[in-house]
């Protein structure tokens, strides 16, 4: 089943496909159908964030904050939809993405998960794009920015810090 976005922008339609059809085109890591391992309910989380429209055929969300039970694939969904706005969504300008995490482990789980769907990267600094290839090539790299970000990729805080992390000031106050 093909569907299409009914979304406007400005007076010209919008031409992307659903995301459950985007997906239904992809594999999951193990070579099985990417669909075959979305249980209903997230289905149903990926059409109403990312493809629910107002009256006037605008998209409802921009951003989603969803909290799951640990062990219920929200890296794999942040991914996903992540890959569907970059590469599925029309943009005059292009498309961003940003992923945020609440702590390192998780970031690293992320940034992990992320590195194996993908085959090929850019690494962008002061407007430009730096590198352009696979993981293995990033880490010859001699940018010293790249070479940077991977250090603070690879960190262990337990190593260089022992048992004392780094203090953390939180940018606001929670209830």
């Amino acid at each position: 089943m093909r569907r299409r976005a009914a979304a406007r922008k400005g007076s010209a339609a919008i031409d992307a496909p659903h995301p459950l059809d985007f997906f239904g085109k992809l594999v999951w890591l193990d070579g099985r159908p990417l669909l075959k391992t979305i249980e209903p309910y997230r289905r149903e989380t990926f059409e109403r964030v990312l493809f629910s429209f107002d009256d006037g055929g605008r998209l409802k969300h921009n951003f989603a904050l969803i909290g799951r039970a640990k062990k219920n694939n929200k890296t794999s969904d942040l991914i996903l939809a992540a890959l569907y706005r970059l590469l599925a969504w029309p943009s005059d300008a292009g498309n961003d993405c940003f992923i945020l995490a609440n702590d390192e482990g998780q970031a690293g789980d992320d940034l992990a998960l992320a590195k194996k769907l993908a085959d090929r990267l850019v690494f962008l600094y002061e407007a430009k794009a730096i590198f352009f290839g696979t993981f293995a090539d990033m880490a010859k790299c001699q940018e010293p920015i790249v070479q940077e970000f991977l250090e603070l990729d690879s960190m262990d805080f337990e190593h260089y810090f022992g048992a004392q992390r780094p203090e953390h000031h939180p940018r606001f106050d929670t209830p």
